[in-house]
């Protein structure tokens, strides 16, 4: 988000009287405005709204990360006839939408506040829970639409804002407080796939659907009630859509580096998401081990949301960001293509939580250290376009690899995954040896030290 979010609007007392707005105005003829630095609090009431935001991410990427429950029930009783591709394109789409409405609902959100992108993504993503409840077997339409579309632009409304309203209330402590909301997410992942299996057990589909629901409606409801703005809006405010995307990123070798490094990430970040279950279940993991998978590899990424950015500070966005993008692509081929009983798909599970969830948060740190303040919004709202791409096609790319469960088809498709992480993190290591030979060229005592340390301003 732009870095207004920190500051005031004021009326300038150098200019001319301004004018006032009627309802025939047009936008040439809005107030005059200059920008007033204003210190948020970093504290305080902030903490509340930390707490609201953090509810928000738990009620809904939370669920978009505990799709592969519905991944593995809707294989096995709701969507037979649909291939493994069809039905991961479903949860692909929902993950897609959130990164591709990043940009424009982050410019909504600077425009107008919270008044009404909060209410009505609450309403979309509760809609969404039951009317998915509602869908006929064998009908994949009805969950594309429901799950997929509704749910996600639902989920796009209240993600972007939900991470942005914190530039309102922390500066110094940004960070930090980033990494809290953040870890909502993760915590969600843990609850939801948890919680669904045993309604499941309990109920049946449609009502641990509904009941799950009802949890996230009272998550949304404190959410609504407890995240705030801090700046004051003028009506004169209005959305330059053209500010969205900005190319001009393209023309700095290492901003490319880092777009298609991340490109490539996501392509394959969630794969072990949705198939971990399944290929547990191949291998002859008990069914209820199988189902705690998703929940360990979500809990594990909970420290590193919050962790990565205090190390960043320290060390260097690039130092954190490279090696554990390595180890996320190294566990892979290393633990989980040999792995066969439950000790090692346990080990994996947790490792690779820990170690994939960095990248999440520690992109945006580095695309920050390397882009001008006024620019940072729209190239990071580009890169996260390219992110939407690779995260409609990455897991239906899976899916083709295992029309059927076969050891031989799950081994492919764990060493695609493998290597397209690796792939990413030789990317950023070419980013990284390129940002050194510039510190050197600009500053060699500091370079000489091995010092390359950056700002973390992570989502």
């Amino acid at each position: 988000m732009s870095d207004c979010l920190d500051i005031p609007l004021e009326y300038n007392p150098s200019s001319s009287p301004p004018r006032s707005i009627d309802d025939t105005g047009s936008a040439s003829d809005a107030l005059e405005v200059r920008l007033i630095p204003d210190e948020p609090p970093d504290g305080g009431k902030g903490w509340l709204v930390v707490f609201g935001s953090t509810l928000a991410l738990f009620a809904t990427t939370g669920v978009i990360n505990a799709y592969g429950v519905f991944q593995s029930y809707y294989t096995k009783v709701l969507l037979t006839q649909s291939t493994s591709t069809t039905i991961a394109l479903i949860g692909a789409l929902q993950i897609s939408l959130v990164y591709a409405g990043g940009p424009i609902t982050g410019k909504l959100f600077d425009v107008y506040g919270l008044n009404i992108l909060l209410p009505l993504g609450s309403l979309l993503v509760v809609l969404s829970l039951v009317l998915v409840s509602f869908c006929k077997a064998n009908q994949p339409y009805q969950f594309f639409l429901v799950q997929g579309v509704l749910s996600g632009i639902g989920n796009s409304l209240i993600f972007t804002p939900a991470l942005a309203v914190m530039g309102h209330w922390f500066q110094k402590r940004r960070a930090y407080a980033l990494g809290i909301v953040v870890a909502g997410s993760s915590l969600g992942g843990v609850v939801y796939p948890i919680m669904l299996q045993h309604l499941m057990n309990r109920f049946d589909f449609a009502w641990a659907v509904r009941i799950s629901s009802f949890v996230t409606l009272g998550c949304l409801i404190v959410a609504n009630l407890t995240i705030q703005t801090r700046i004051r809006r003028t009506k004169g405010n209005k959305i330059n859509f053209s500010t969205i995307i900005d190319l001009n990123g393209f023309n700095d070798i290492c901003y490319t580096l880092a777009t298609v490094s991340s490109f490539l990430y996501f392509y394959a970040l969630f794969i072990p998401y949705f198939y971990i279950e399944e290929y547990a279940v191949y291998n002859g993991v008990s069914p209820v081990i199988a189902s705690y998978l998703l929940a360990i590899i979500n809990g594990c990424g909970i420290p590193s949301r919050i962790i990565p950015g205090f190390l960043g500070d320290r060390f260097g966005v690039l130092q954190i960001l490279v090696p554990s993008t390595i180890l996320s692509g190294g566990v892979v081929l290393a633990i989980w293509l040999p792995a066969k009983g439950d000790i090692p798909i346990v080990l994996f599970s947790a490792l690779y939580g820990l170690f994939s969830s960095s990248f999440v948060s520690m992109i945006p740190a580095y695309v920050a250290t390397i882009t001008p303040v006024e620019s940072f919004g729209a190239r990071l709202g580009t890169l996260y376009f390219f992110v939407a791409v690779a995260c409609l096609a990455g897991t239906p790319t899976a899916g083709a690899f295992v029309p059927k469960f076969t050891e031989q088809n799950f081994s492919s498709l764990i060493i695609f995954t493998g290597v397209i992480l690796l792939s990413a993190a030789a990317l950023m290591g070419v980013a990284y040896w390129i940002t050194l030979r510039r510190q050197r060229k600009d500053n060699p005592d500091l370079a000489s030290r091995g010092v390359t340390r950056t700002c973390t301003l992570g989502l």
